[in-house]
């Protein structure tokens, strides 16, 4: 059958142009059909142009290269009945991308167009296969791993840590007992420092004693993980400061930092590792080449500066978070926490069910998978009750203390330690393993949450 995208692009092409035929009507025969409301109605079809133009450039990426003339067509690229007449427009497109690329390698604005539905009518290909229940990430994860093997990507050699082992212990105790995380390391850190402007990783060089404190205070209140000062230090965050060259370096001294305030205590070190802060392609300009080299730069530091587990965050597409894991499984064996940011009806802002990315994530090698940042306790409770009772893995949680407010260029968070005690005795409930928080918590909230959050994990029957 056709796809529901497909209805959707006829159905907006029927309307535009239905409408503008009727304004036409209307204007050549307003006498003879006694209507005289020709400028508003005029306006109405314009705006109504507007909005389905605009949906059809988001969703079905045509640009209109062509000219006008080409919004008016039916669109090139559908899905097909059955995958022998798509595979049929995958090849016709090809072709055409092809004949339009040789001779104009080095021009682009040649052949963008083709590219474009070519790389459509795969996509329509991919949603064929999956509406049938073919595993196609599957599919993908094979033919990727022979490509690195016969190093068609072009990345850079990874030097692995010698020695660096899957620390058990860490996951032992985690089946044994429910674990608190610290808090906010950026939001805290920032409100004792007296430049609102600087980096926030950078202070792991130009003020590590500050860095270090943090982390103690935490420690003193009860946490028994704590993330590095490193959660924005990859190359394309650090550029905005000029600090690009000091990946390395920055990285380094946040582990080094974290592992001296942790070492008295024995609570574990897990490095923290943000988004890139660039949007990956099909969404940006970013290639996953250079996602996996900048993820490599930043957790290569952080293993070497001795973390114990990689704590990837805030993480906003699957597909993103899918990236930043393979790189920790090809450059090292310790344990991974995966947590992605969700919206309140369950899906990332590039719509990403909550279930789904949980299992796929889990598949690829994650340890634990949760959920951290933008929305606060009481939301996140509301979206793990929905995970299904079949979700077996491991979860983690790290909310903020509510939605942050801003006044006179700073945010205001409001939850209270309190309430963040009694939502973490609902956590521990619900069988997840680590509780933490995020942004606006600081380590009044962490020492009231380590009243509730103690023994062994619950078993999730009711998730």
């Amino acid at each position: 059958m056709f796809s529901k995208e497909w209805f959707l692009y006829v159905f907006g092409r029927w309307l535009i142009v239905s409408g503008i035929a009727g304004a036409l009507v209307q204007y050549l025969f307003s006498d003879l059909l006694g209507i005289h409301t020709i400028p508003a109605f005029l306006l109405n079809q314009f705006c109504l142009a507007c909005v389905f133009w605009y949906v059809d450039k988001l969703i079905f990426k045509r640009h209109l290269s062509k000219g006008l003339s080409d919004f008016f067509h039916f669109p090139r690229i559908k899905t097909a009945y059955g995958i022998r007449e798509q595979f049929d427009k995958v090849d016709q497109e090809f072709n055409g991308l092809r004949t339009n690329i040789k001779g104009n390698e080095e021009k682009p604005e040649m052949w963008l167009n083709e590219f474009v539905d070519f790389e459509h009518s795969v996509e329509m290909m991919e949603r064929i296969l999956r509406e049938r229940k073919i595993d196609v990430d599957r599919e993908y994860e094979k033919v990727r791993r022979e490509n690195l093997e016969k190093g068609y990507y072009q990345i850079e050699e990874a030097k692995k840590k010698a020695g660096k082992k899957r620390d058990f212990r860490f996951l032992d105790v985690l089946k044994k007992e429910v674990l608190l995380a610290d808090g906010a390391m950026g939001t805290y850190i920032r409100s004792k420092v007296a430049d609102n402007a600087v980096c926030i990783e950078s202070l792991n060089l130009t003020d590590p004693e500050t860095v270090e404190k943090v982390h103690r205070e935490y420690i003193e209140a009860g946490a028994k993980i704590i993330e590095t000062n490193s959660f924005a230090a990859n190359r394309y965050q650090l550029a905005r400061y000029g600090l690009d060259k000091e990946v390395r370096k920055i990285n380094l001294a946040a582990a080094e930092i974290a592992k001296r305030a942790a070492a008295a205590s024995g609570v574990f070190v897990a490095g923290a590792v943000g988004p890139l802060g660039e949007l990956i392609s099909p969404y940006g300009r970013l290639s996953l080449v250079e996602a996996h080299n900048a993820f490599r730069d930043q957790i290569q530091a952080l293993i070497d500066g001795g973390v114990d587990v990689v704590m990837l965050e805030t993480m906003s597409s699957v597909l993103e978070a899918k990236e930043a894991v393979l790189v920790c499984k090809e450059m090292t064996d310790i344990p991974i926490v995966c947590q992605l940011t969700f919206t309140e009806e369950g899906v990332t802002v590039y719509g990403d069910e909550l279930a789904g990315a949980f299992v796929e994530l889990e598949r690829l090698g994650a340890d634990v998978v949760g959920l951290n940042c933008f929305l606060g306790p009481q939301k996140m409770l509301e979206l793990l009750k929905s995970l299904p009772a079949s979700f077996a893995g491991m979860i983690s949680v790290q909310p903020n203390a509510g939605l942050p407010r801003y006044k006179d260029g700073t945010s205001e968070i409001s939850e209270s330690p309190e309430y963040f005690r009694e939502y973490a005795r609902q956590f521990r409930d619900l069988g997840v393993n680590i509780v933490g928080g995020c942004c606006g918590t600081t380590p009044a909230h962490i020492k009231k949450m380590a009243e509730v959050v103690s023994g062994p994990p619950v078993k999730r029957g009711g998730l």
